[in-house]
């Protein structure tokens, strides 16, 4: 009986552990790699995997809602860019938590006001 008792315990602190603490594996693509680690989104969650394990693992959430139609890429190792409805762009710097909102529009006039130059 014991025997049984102990059986029944482990089954119950395994699933426990599975529910409370493994994370989803995220299905999306790749958003991009910075220091020798892919990172991927599932909503607004972010996950990071080094280059040769093959597991992902939680890392941070974005401050923003994020949506299946909603276009996320790593810019740099330090910033992430959200596009929402080919308009929006929100871009996220993952050292301070800051957010920078802006659109299309604007990113092309700052960008057409600062000709290149020989």
């Amino acid at each position: 009986m014991p025997a049984l008792k102990n059986f029944f315990l482990s089954i119950i602190c395994l699933l426990t552990y599975t529910i409370l603490w493994a994370q989803p594996l995220p299905t999306a693509t790749p958003i991009g790699m910075a220091n020798d680690s892919f990172f991927t989104n599932v909503g607004n969650k972010i996950y990071k995997m080094g280059r040769v394990a093959t597991t992902w693992y939680y890392a941070f959430d974005l401050p923003l809602a994020v949506s299946d139609t909603d276009i996320v890429r790593l810019c740099d190792p330090d910033q992430i860019l959200v596009i929402q409805k080919d308009t929006a762009l929100t871009y996220y710097r993952i050292s301070t938590k800051t957010v920078t909102n802006t659109t299309v529009r604007k990113s092309i006039a700052a960008f057409c006001s600062n000709p290149i130059k020989e």
